[in-house]
């Protein structure tokens, strides 16, 4: 049964703007609540975003393009059936056409590769990973068009198929996604954060990002989490990068880029871990251009370059207020790391701030620039129940 929280319960607080769903059923009916619930949210993105009227449905329209989402949609439903059926639920419940959620899920496949002299490079997130005995955690903008800040939702699920619970997480949405593709978190104390990467290739016989990045957030440890992203058997379409932590397990943090390839996906993982040195560096930057996948050719981006640039030139973090005050950065007016949307920014925004905070259990969500002064997180999340 869904539930939507308008404030405060126990579980976290949580903003107005931002609605929030709680929901426990199967793969169907968690898809139907989440439909049913965000129906005017999910046919608002659909019926005003530029996106979807100038890219997505133009492509579906074409010979290639009906290939293309048909064949996916084949892949989709051997890789990954369960998810296949959340998203049917999905539109059921919220009245938008099967083909035209699915078309939702092949978004940043089809706007970033096939329309790559179009990629609009100002979108893309930042992450900052601090890890010393005193603080660790991982810092994330999600910067996307601003209209997703309007029809975007947050979703925490459980999963109960046979009398068992199969799935257990928690994630801000796009309209129409099946989570996983932002900020998320499940009950086995696992965080993640994911940027997107561009390769400047398609691989046309695997799975798209989303069904991947859903995949990933069920993993119980580092260990599963690699092995979800390789998907052996059926590999990967596109390119993502995903950042994790895990709370039972504090010294070590991990930054994971997937890339496209099929009956595989590449993988490559670079473990950071805990600096003990106060006179040593403790954190690490993440942004939309690839650091460990040196194989993959990708399309130029200025705006990661620039904003990893800014990033490096400030004070290296140590503390949580460290990490906003560069999430929160506007120095440079072309590439800020911290957008709001205008003209200078081509209508990309920092939809909000996240801040998944490890010892003390909790993720934390900003809207607006986290740096202005007694600024607080318009709601927030504890990842792992004391119970578990």
């Amino acid at each position: 049964m869904a539930k939507v929280y308008e404030k405060h319960n126990g579980v976290g607080v949580y903003s107005s703007n931002v609605p929030y769903l709680r929901t426990t059923g199967s793969f169907y009916e968690v898809g139907y609540d989440i439909g049913k619930t965000f129906s005017d949210r999910i046919k608002g993105y659909w019926n005003e975003s530029e996106v979807v009227k100038q890219k997505l449905i133009p492509y579906a329209a074409t010979d290639n393009g009906r290939e293309y989402i048909e064949s996916s949609l084949g892949i989709c439903k051997s890789a990954f059936p369960q998810y296949i059926q959340q998203l049917q639920g999905i539109s059921d419940g919220s009245g938008l056409p099967f083909e035209d959620c699915f078309l939702l899920c092949l978004r940043a496949e089809i706007k970033s590769v096939l329309y790559p002299k179009e990629l609009d490079t100002s979108l893309g997130c930042t992450d900052v990973y601090i890890n010393n005995p005193k603080c660790k955690l991982i810092a994330h903008n999600e910067d996307l068009y601003h209209m997703v800040d309007k029809f975007g939702y947050i979703i925490s699920v459980t999963i109960i198929e046979n009398n068992q619970e199969k799935e257990n997480f928690t994630s801000y949405c796009y309209p129409c996604s099946l989570g996983g593709t932002t900020s998320s978190f499940n009950r086995h104390g696992m965080v993640f954060t994911c940027n997107a990467l561009y390769p400047d290739y398609l691989v046309e016989n695997a799975p798209p990002r989303e069904f991947l990045s859903r995949s990933i957030i069920t993993a119980k440890n580092i260990e599963e989490a690699i092995g979800l992203a390789k998907n052996t058997g059926f590999g990967m379409g596109f390119a993502f990068n995903v950042n994790i932590a895990d709370v039972k397990n504090p010294s070590t943090m991990w930054t994971v880029e997937i890339g496209p390839q099929a009956g595989e996906s590449k993988v490559e993982v670079q473990t950071l871990d805990e600096e003990p040195d106060e006179s040593k560096p403790c954190h690490y930057f993440h942004v939309n251009c690839m650091e460990l996948l040196t194989d993959v050719s990708e399309i130029p981006n200025n705006s990661s370059l620039s904003r990893r640039k800014r990033a490096h030139e400030m004070n290296p973090p140590r503390t949580k207020k460290d990490a906003l005050t560069i999430l929160g950065d506007t120095t440079n007016q072309e590439y800020p790391i911290f957008r709001v949307a205008d003209k200078t920014t081509v209508e990309s925004s920092t939809t909000f701030t996240s801040v998944c905070d490890i010892l003390e259990n909790r993720v934390e969500f900003y809207h607006g620039n986290p740096i202005r002064q007694d600024f607080k997180p318009s709601f927030s999340f504890q990842i792992m129940e004391e119970n578990n």
